[in-house]
C-alpha cells in the first residue's frame, strides 16, 4: 500500500524549494571533485535532464510488446530520482537513461534478456550500451537506496475511468485517452515528487474534463467527497498546482534544442 511504502516516507517533499534545495547540493558536491575546467551549470543540467527523460520515453516506446505505462513511469522515476542526490558531472544523463530502463524492465517484471534489449538500438551502440547497463546497475540501485517499488499514478486512473463509466460512457475513451496523454506530460514534472499518485490521477481526470466540458466536480462531490465538506475545494486547489507546475516546466521547455549545444 502507498500509505506504508519509502515512495511516500523517503521520496515525497513539502515543497519544490525542498527538491532543487537537494539537487543544489548534489551539484555543488559534485563540483568540487570535477576536473575539466568548464563545467555545465546547474541550469544546463537541468536542461540534459529533461531532454533525457523525453528520449527515455521514445526509447520505451520501440519495444514489442509494448512497455506498460507503469513500467515507463518506473523508469523516469528512477531516472529522476537518481539526480535528486547525485549530478551530470558524475553520472551522465545518456548513460543512466538506458540503465534505469532496463532496471525497471526488470523490477515490473518485463522480460527481456540483455541481448534483447540492446537489439532495439543500432548496432554500433549495442556493444557499449551493454557495458553501461551492466557496470551501471548497482550505481543507480545505491542512489535509489535500493528502493525500487513505484507506485504510478495509472491503477488509480483507470479505477477512477471504470468508476466514471456509468457516468459518461459515450465519452470515456476519449476521457481515457487525454487523462493519459496529462500523465506522460505530469511524469517528465516535479509534480512525482510532491503528490501521491491518487491525486495525479484525480489532477488528470479534472484536467481532462474541463477541456471535454464534462461535470467532473458533481462526480467527485457525489462520490469521492461526500462525507467530506471541503473535500471539492481541496481537490481543486490541488489540481491547480499542479496544472501550475506543468505551465512553469512547459514554458522552460521551450528551450530544450540547446542540449546538445551543452553536451558538446
Amino acid at each position: 500500500m502507498f500509505n506504508e511504502s519509502t515512495q511516500k516516507k523517503h521520496w515525497l517533499f513539502k515543497d519544490l524549494s525542498s527538491i532543487e534545495e537537494l539537487r543544489k547540493e548534489a551539484y555543488h558536491r559534485h563540483l568540487q571533485t570535477y576536473t575539466p575546467s568548464d563545467p555545465i551549470s546547474l541550469d544546463e543540467q537541468s536542461l540534459l535532464i529533461r531532454h533525457y527523460s523525453k528520449e527515455l520515453i521514445k526509447f520505451c516506446s520501440v519495444f514489442h510488446p509494448p512497455v506498460p505505462s507503469g513500467t515507463i513511469y518506473t523508469a523516469l522515476t528512477y531516472f529522476n530520482r537518481v539526480y535528486l542526490h547525485e549530478s551530470s558531472l558524475q553520472l551522465q544523463p545518456r548513460d543512466m537513461m538506458f540503465s534505469c530502463a532496463y532496471l525497471a524492465f526488470k523490477v515490473d517484471e518485463y522480460n527481456l534478456s540483455i541481448d534483447q534489449f540492446l537489439k532495439v538500438l543500432p548496432k554500433d551502440m549495442q556493444s557499449l550500451v551493454g557495458q553501461i547497463v551492466i557496470a551501471f546497475e548497482l550505481t543507480v540501485m545505491s542512489a535509489l537506496n535500493c528502493e525500487l517499488a513505484v507506485h504510478s499514478p495509472y491503477r488509480p486512473l483507470h479505477g477512477l475511468l471504470t468508476d466514471m463509466k456509468v457516468r459518461h460512457s459515450e465519452e470515456i475513451e476519449l476521457l481515457k485517452e487525454k487523462s493519459e496523454k496529462y500523465l506522460s506530460m505530469s511524469i517528465l514534472t516535479d509534480v512525482i515528487f510532491l503528490y501521491p499518485p491518487s491525486q495525479i490521477a484525480l489532477c488528470a481526470i479534472y484536467t481532462s474534463c474541463e477541456e471535454m466540458d464534462l461535470d467532473i466536480e458533481q462526480y467527485l462531490t457525489e462520490c469521492l467527497f461526500s462525507d467530506q465538506t471541503d473535500g471539492l475545494k481541496q481537490a481543486v486547489r490541488i489540481v491547480r498546482e499542479q496544472n501550475e507546475i506543468l505551465k512553469q516546466h512547459s514554458s522552460k521547455s521551450q528551450h530544450d534544442s540547446e542540449w546538445k549545444v551543452i553536451e558538446e
